[in-house]
């Protein structure tokens, strides 16, 4: 084994080698078995670690929050009695507020963003869904995508859909997955792009299209759209079009 092995992949994943490097690294990992025997036990290994790590992060920062919400309840009988009128009037003032807004039309509550945030979950291809060797760059952008590891994870993506020899069917999935991927990372226009230049612009395409319409605000783009898919009762998808649009 290479003795070096474990900083290259620790390099490849930080994204520190130079291009050249980063090029012949994958160019091995595509075409080279013994290096992917080499590779893909540690590469399995790093990736766990990462996410490991960012779930203890998750849990410290859930910790602390919990922590300084349970000092802030224990400080609250400390506050002045002469502010407490003032609080009782402004709960009050939010009760009323929550009920006018109750019987307010939902059309005058939910702007297209909203709509976006409640309706947008990430779109993942079929041999996603199930544990899959990392042995090649492919399943690698796959392993960083369902990891939201978006920095490192779309420009594999990229790679694949761009050197690739994907069948059609492989190309549209790759496509929405990276599409899908754009928009969770705050990128709708590029994702638009992506789907509207798809060859036969599926129904799958279509509910992607209408979310990146409406994360840019564009209500009238994003209608349309969901009225074909309300239509054509798209599992799933058709249901959720026709509550957005029972709620307009």
């Amino acid at each position: 084994m290479n003795e070096n092995i474990y900083e290259i992949v620790e390099a490849y994943l930080s994204n520190t080698l130079s291009e050249k490097e980063r090029n012949e690294f994958e160019r091995q990992l595509s075409e080279d078995p013994a290096f992917q025997k080499e590779v893909k036990p540690i590469l399995a290994s790093e990736l766990a670690l990462k996410a490991e790590v960012n779930s203890q992060r998750r849990e410290r920062f859930n910790q602390w929050f919990e922590d300084a919400e349970q000092e802030g309840l224990n400080k609250a009988p400390a506050i002045s009695r002469r502010i407490i009128p003032f609080a009782l009037i402004g709960s009050i003032a939010a009760a009323l507020i929550f009920l006018l807004l109750s019987f307010w039309p939902s059309s005058q509550m939910d702007s297209p963003e909203k709509l976006y945030a409640d309706n947008f979950a990430p779109y993942y291809p079929p041999e996603t869904r199930g544990g899959q060797p990392i042995d090649s760059i492919r399943k690698m952008a796959h392993v960083l995508l369902l990891q939201n590891n978006y920095e490192e994870g779309i420009p594999k993506m990229e790679l694949v859909i761009a050197s690739e020899d994907l069948t059609a069917e492989e190309l549209l999935e790759e496509e929405l997955y990276l599409a899908s991927a754009y928009l969770d990372s705050k990128k709708p226009e590029k994702a638009l792009d992506l789907l509207q230049n798809q060859d036969g612009n599926s129904l799958t395409s279509k509910w992607y299209q209408a979310l990146a319409h409406l994360s840019l605000g564009d209500w009238e783009s994003a209608k349309p759209l969901l009225e074909e898919l309300k239509q054509k009762e798209v599992p799933y998808y058709g249901e959720r079009a026709a509550k957005i649009l029972g709620g307009q």
